[in-house]
């Protein structure tokens, strides 16, 4: 008999495949889904380390590289530029560089001061997402076209 908390993250799975299958979800109502505590963080980050280094990862990390980035991933990665633009602009730029490599708490500071500036930030995500597109396709059909480096 499964637990709640498999139920749940089966289904939270099955709406994710779901999403970025059909383009229906908005990355927002995504990451209103799934909240992570900061243990559940680390202990996840400290899961894909282990997992980075195994070869079928790195397999399907290349295998996935061939295929065409889907407009969910595309539309996240915009907003991840789109919010490290912002954050240049108002905590200048040695910070933005180095934001992943800032403590936890710090950068829960600045992403509350930066939340009200969340429509600025969609804004600029939707200007980028054609360019992303672009740089994707460009990057794949180089790839495709040097096969011995990807057998």
């Amino acid at each position: 008999m499964k637990s709640f908390k498999q139920i749940q993250e089966e289904s939270y799975k099955e709406i994710i495949k779901f999403a970025e299958h059909n383009d229906l979800v908005e990355q927002e109502e995504i990451n209103e889904l799934k909240v992570l505590s900061p243990a559940q963080r680390r202990k996840l980050s400290i899961r894909m380390k282990l997992l980075a280094r195994k070869a079928s990862t790195k397999l399907k990390r290349m295998l996935g590289m061939k295929r065409a980035t889907s407009t969910l991933k595309l539309r996240k990665l915009a907003q991840k530029k789109a919010k490290m633009k912002v954050i240049a602009k108002l905590m200048g730029p040695d910070i933005s560089k180095n934001y992943s490599k800032l403590p936890y708490q710090k950068r829960i500071q600045i992403d509350r001061k930066i939340a009200p500036k969340q429509a600025v930030i969609n804004r600029i995500a939707k200007k980028m997402i054609p360019k992303l597109r672009k740089a994707h396709a460009e990057r794949r059909k180089k790839m495709l076209s040097n096969k011995e480096d990807w057998l």
